[in-house]
Order: structure tokens, then C-alpha cells, then sequence
């Protein structure tokens, strides 16, 4: 997928030059793509968790608390979409 890959880019350059708020931002877009884009929920959740730790480490606030804004909707998902499959397995 395109966005994937010019994320993935952005990730990249943003590494090599050191810019970390950049990479959280990368982080953050392949979180948004991985959840929104390709249903893929723990591959979001690794990425928002790595958006999450940089955006703490420099103390950003506003940026910190959106990552958490986004880890907990991923985790809160995440978690209802087990307790759904596990709810309709058990009633089957």
C-alpha cells in the first residue's frame, strides 16, 4: 500500500537525521493506517505504543496526550472485539 511505504520513507529519513518528534508522527500515520486502513489492530497498537514512548521521552505534551488518546481507543477496541468473538463462541 502507497501510504505505508511513504510513511515507512518519512520514518526512515526521520531516523537518520535524528528528528524524533518526525518519527513519532510516522509512528502515529502507520498506527492510523495499520487500524483504519487494513483492520489490523496489534500492528496499530505497536506503532501508537512507539508514537506514544517518544512523544513521553520529549515532553510534549499535547502530542503525548493525543498518543494516549489513540493507544487507549486501539486498547479499548481491541479488547471488546475479544470479548465479542469470545461472547459469541461461548453462545454458539
Amino acid at each position: 500500500m502507497r501510504r505505508v511505504l511513504i510513511n515507512h520513507k518519512a520514518l526512515k529519513i526521520s531516523q537518520a537525521v535524528g528528528i524524533k518528534i518526525e518519527m513519532a508522527v510516522s509512528y502515529n500515520n502507520l498506527g492510523a493506517i495499520c487500524h483504519n486502513g487494513l483492520g489490523k489492530l496489534d500492528e496499530a497498537l505497536v506503532y501508537h505504543q512507539k508514537a506514544l514512548e517518544i512523544r513521553k521521552e520529549s515532553g510534549y505534551r499535547i502530542a503525548e496526550g493525543m498518543s494516549y488518546h489513540n493507544f487507549f481507543f486501539l486498547t479499548f477496541e481491541s479488547e471488546n472485539t475479544l470479548f465479542s468473538k469470545q461472547h459469541t463462541l461461548h453462545y454458539s
